[in-house]
C-alpha cells in the first residue's frame, strides 16, 4: 500500500496483533500511523505457500493469486480512524474452482470488521437513531443502516421458533403521522419476533404467519388487545391458543362503561332534583282545593 512503512518494529506489530486476536496462519505486516489524517492503517497477509480453505467446501487448496488490497473499518486506535487492509487470498479449489478465502475478522460482503460492527449495534441500542449513530461513528446513514440490516439477519438466522408458547400482537406508530405497523413478540424472551406494515387482518396474519405452521399449531397463548382485525387474524392463524386481552386495554373498557353508566345515573338524578319542586307545588295546590271544598 502506498506510503506504508514495511519497516515497523516487531514489538509494534506484536501489540497490534494481540489486539486484533489474529489468527495463524495470518501474518501482521505493517502498521503506519497517519497523524494529519487520524488515521490508523494495519497491513495483514496470507503466506504465500500456505495453503487456503476453500470458501465452499472449506478443503485446505494451493493458493491461486491475491485480490488487490482491500481495507476494513476497524474500532478506533486512541481516537484514530482505524483500518484494516489485506490482499486477500483465492484458492483454487479442483472442486469448485478458483474462490475468494474467507477472512476471520469480517463477516460476507461487508467493509466493516466484526468487532466494529458489534460495537455499532451496541451504540445503536443506546442511540435509538440511525442518524445520531451515523455522527458519532462518522459514517452515513446508509452505512449504519446496512450493519443494522446485517445483525438483524444474523439474528433472524440464529433464532429459534421451538421453545415459544405465548407471543403477542400490538400496533406500534412509526415517524411522523398515522402510520402504523403490527409487531408480533415473544412474551417469555421478551424480544421481537416479526414487524409487518399496517395494522389490518393482513398485517397481523402475515405476522403470524412467519412462524411455521407447526409452531403456530404449538401456541398456548396470543396476547393483544381488543382490535378485531388481530383477533380474527388470531383466531385463523393460531386456532389453538387463547385469546388473552392485555390488562391496558380491558381497564381501558372497563373505565368507559363505568363512566357511562355514571353519566346515565347522573342525568335520571338531575331530573327528579328538577322535577321535585314541581311535584311539591301541586301538592300544595291539591291540598288547597281539597280545603276549600271541605269549607263550603
Amino acid at each position: 500500500m502506498r506510503g506504508m512503512k514495511r519497516e515497523t518494529d516487531r514489538k509494534v506489530l506484536g501489540v497490534f496483533r494481540a489486539l486484533l486476536g489474529l489468527p495463524e496462519p495470518w501474518r501482521m505486516v505493517a502498521v503506519e500511523i497517519k497523524d494529519e489524517e487520524k488515521l490508523v492503517e494495519i497491513e495483514v497477509e496470507w503466506p504465500e505457500r500456505t495453503k487456503v480453505a476453500c470458501a465452499d467446501c472449506g478443503r485446505a487448496c494451493g493458493v491461486y493469486d491475491h485480490q488487490g488490497m482491500r481495507w476494513w473499518r476497524h474500532l478506533n486506535t486512541m481516537g484514530h480512524t482505524t483500518r484494516l487492509c489485506c490482499r486477500v487470498p483465492r484458492s483454487e479449489c479442483p472442486e469448485h474452482g478458483v474462490k475468494t478465502a474467507t477472512v476471520p475478522w469480517v463477516g460476507a460482503g461487508s467493509r466493516f470488521t466484526i468487532e466494529f460492527e458489534a460495537e455499532s449495534v451496541q451504540l445503536l441500542l443506546i442511540a435509538q437513531s440511525q442518524s445520531a449513530a451515523a455522527q458519532f461513528l462518522e459514517l452515513d446513514w446508509h452505512q449504519v443502516h446496512r450493519i443494522q440490516a446485517a445483525a438483524v439477519q444474523r439474528g433472524m438466522q440464529r433464532r429459534s421458533t421451538e421453545q415459544i408458547k405465548r407471543v403477542g400482537l400490538d400496533e406500534k406508530s412509526f415517524g411522523r403521522g398515522h402510520h402504523y405497523g403490527t409487531v408480533l413478540t415473544d412474551l417469555d424472551q421478551r424480544c421481537v419476533l416479526e414487524v409487518v406494515e399496517h395494522r389490518e387482518q393482513k398485517s397481523a396474519e402475515k405476522a403470524l404467519g412467519s412462524l411455521p405452521a407447526e409452531q403456530r399449531a404449538q401456541l398456548q397463548v396470543v396476547a393483544l388487545d381488543m382490535w378485531p382485525a388481530f383477533m380474527n387474524a388470531a383466531t385463523t392463524q393460531a386456532p389453538n391458543a387463547e385469546l388473552v386481552h392485555d390488562r391496558f386495554h380491558v381497564m381501558k373498557h372497563l373505565n368507559e362503561a363505568v363512566d357511562k353508566v355514571r353519566k346515565q345515573e347522573h342525568a335520571e338524578l338531575s331530573k327528579e332534583t328538577l322535577d321535585l319542586p314541581k311535584a311539591r307545588s301541586r301538592a300544595a295546590q291539591k291540598a288547597v282545593r281539597t280545603r276549600q271544598r271541605a269549607a263550603a
